[in-house]
């Protein structure tokens, strides 16, 4: 499956969606780059219509796609569980938290590879996380450089029941 470059992967992909309901989970991992050509698969996937319930994106180095993908992600309302593995600039991370404003139905959300993460990031996370009152699950993985302020911010924003996980 490695083997298939994104040009085949957009036609499989748009056929299956076809079906409503199709794809349940999915989990984009970039390491070998994206041809911006098949972008229409992605927004076939992220868009308003997709019945997507969880994604994982993994390795997605450009910040510009990353922008796309997040603005993408604002209309569609049945991804409830949220993973991305890689660093954001803080454009991206901006567009991350707008995004957030709009998916009040969250109950996961994972985010790996946060070396750049400081207190200013993490407070901007707990400021719109506190309108996510199904989140059940918070990672932030990554040698991050949040503080006391930055971590105090998330605990007093979110439930109680929340389970928290900062990888130092």
């Amino acid at each position: 499956m490695h083997e298939i470059n994104d040009n085949d992967w957009s036609k499989i992909v748009m056929e299956v969606v076809k079906y409503d309901g199709a794809i349940d989970a999915m989990n984009f991992n970039f390491n070998l780059g994206f041809d911006r050509e098949n972008f229409e698969y992605l927004e076939t996937l992220l868009g308003k219509q997709s019945q997507l319930k969880q994604l994982e994106i993994a390795n997605l180095m450009d910040t510009s796609l990353q922008t796309e993908v997040f603005q993408l992600m604002k209309n569609n309302n049945s991804i409830i569980k949220l993973r991305f593995d890689f660093e954001m600039d803080s454009k991206s991370f901006d567009e991350l938290i707008d995004l957030l404003k709009k998916k009040t139905n969250l109950i996961e959300l994972e985010l790996g590879n946060c070396s750049n993460f400081t207190d200013d990031h993490a407070t901007k996370l707990a400021d719109v996380l506190k309108s996510c009152t199904k989140l059940q699950h918070l990672v932030i993985e990554g040698e991050n450089q949040i503080g006391d302020n930055g971590f105090q911010a998330l605990l007093s924003s979110l439930p109680t029941s929340l389970i928290i996980v900062v990888k130092l």
